[in-house]
């Protein structure tokens, strides 16, 4: 749950992406099959994970922006290229994955 407010500019997108104060969050929900040292819940990518969850749960976003910011946002919190690309990637598959769920309903 978020204490703060948490604020993020993306170049990506003109307008202020704001997560409210009391937002539930779960930092990185990843993919059991990719975590490892690389993929910690916690990290420099928090403030990434956190404008993305808040991204994903608006219904209008459009997810593959939402992808793309998570990656801008991790480069501007400093996450390692290697990283931040794999960690991207995953998302990435897992955005893919949910698009698939939903046609087969």
């Amino acid at each position: 749950i978020l204490a703060t407010p948490c604020v993020y500019q993306s170049d990506l997108f003109p307008e202020k992406i704001t997560v409210p104060e009391g937002f539930i969050t779960d930092l990185a929900s990843i993919p059991v099959i990719f975590r490892s040292f690389l993929f910690r819940k916690n990290g420099k990518h928090r403030l990434a994970a956190i404008v993305h969850d808040k991204l994903c749960r608006d219904i209008e976003f459009n997810r593959v922006l939402a992808d793309r910011i998570f990656l801008e946002a991790m480069k501007v919190c400093k996450v390692g290229k290697v990283r931040r690309k794999l960690m991207y990637y995953a998302v990435r598959i897992n955005t893919a994955r949910l698009k698939l769920m939903r046609k087969a309903k």
